[in-house]
């Protein structure tokens, strides 16, 4: 995926770190179960 959008991976890990926050979840799973209740 960082290869694709010519960004490093620790740019793409930041931005999901980013996102979890915001949604107040702390992994992948956490955050399928908030996005599909």
């Amino acid at each position: 995926m960082a290869d694709q959008l010519v960004v490093s991976l620790n740019t793409i890990k930041k931005h999901l770190q980013n996102i979890y926050k915001k949604l107040g979840v702390s992994n992948r799973t956490s955050l399928l179960s908030f996005l599909m209740p």
